[in-house]
């Protein structure tokens, strides 16, 4: 995971410089704790120096919706992240925001508008993906699909009649649509697609 909260419910994301020296400051005196968002399940924070740093938790058995995750779905959920930053219109980046009954991977604000980026860097079933994505449509949330360039093969039945679906390649770290790659991708709502509340990506060159 790339969210954990203090005993005060101060968020603290991984990819903050700031906090995690101070992470790792405090770790060594004893002084700071750490909780998982979804199950407040005491973790640790991984300060990885040839990966994704992130947040795992002390008991590696422990039940929850955010483990286990693999090194390219961080990859992909940090990516998505620091596009969003690029956009000054875009507020409160929150990575695991939970909304009722779902978690979304990287959760957004757009000029009062909320949105959700999904990034699925495993198999997922067409039922299972369906229930996610009309359960964003249920709550009003705008929202799209990055999936691990790798499973396009895999998925190319399940996502084949839905437009809303992107790739990513961890090797170049970069985005594809079908096509192209994305070379400066910045993401917009407002699109309706067949009853869907969607979100587009432009590719601003």
């Amino acid at each position: 995971m790339l969210r954990a909260l203090t005993k005060n419910n101060v968020e603290v994301v991984s990819w903050n410089e700031d906090w995690c020296d101070i992470i790792l400051q405090k770790r060594e005196q004893g002084k700071l704790d750490l909780f998982c968002p979804n199950c407040n399940g005491k973790v640790i924070f991984v300060n990885a120096i040839d990966r994704i740093k992130h947040f795992r938790h002390c008991i590696s058995s422990y039940h929850c919706n955010y483990e286990p995750e693999s090194e390219e779905h961080l990859a992909m959920k940090q990516k998505v992240a620091h596009i969003l930053k690029k956009d000054p219109l875009n507020e409160k980046i929150t990575p695991e925001m939970k909304k009722n009954d779902q978690i979304a991977d990287i959760w957004c604000k757009h000029k009062s508008v909320e949105f959700v980026i999904e990034c699925q860097a495993s198999h997922i079933s067409k039922q299972d993906f369906d229930d996610r994505r009309l359960g964003w449509n249920s709550k009003n949330v705008y929202h799209v699909w990055i999936f691990g360039k790798e499973y396009l093969t895999k998925q190319k039945r399940l996502i084949s009649r839905w437009k809303n679906v992107y790739f990513y390649e961890k090797s170049t770290d970069k985005l594809y649509n079908r096509f192209n790659m994305i070379e400066n991708p910045i993401f917009k709502p407002y699109l309706t697609l067949k009853g869907d509340k969607s979100l587009i990506i432009i590719d601003k060159k």
